[in-house]
């Protein structure tokens, strides 16, 4: 969705079988979506460029506030941080 004010953003390592349904949940409703890679060697990176995902590459250092300050890389005036393996509902 262009005209959103929301950017959604996940930390993810090897996250594949979980970020497909996860993105398909905020692609209508995020502006832009970031994801931090802190190191995936599945195909995690490349779930997240088919749905146009800004992708950030980071080592994992054993902070989430580490890797979620990365994220903070968003343009828009609202920020979700949500797990890869957090799919969000309608309701």
């Amino acid at each position: 969705m262009d005209d959103s004010l929301l950017s959604v953003c996940i930390i993810a390592k090897n996250e594949e079988k979980m970020l497909a349904q996860c993105l398909e949940s905020v692609a209508q409703v995020a502006g832009e979506i970031i994801l931090v890679d802190t190191g995936s060697t599945d195909g995690t990176c490349a779930i997240a460029s088919r749905y146009g995902c800004r992708i950030l590459h980071h080592p994992w250092n054993n902070d989430f506030s580490d890797a979620r300050n990365v994220a903070l890389a968003a343009t828009l005036p609202w920020i979700l941080s949500i797990d890869a393996d957090e799919p969000t509902s309608e309701s």
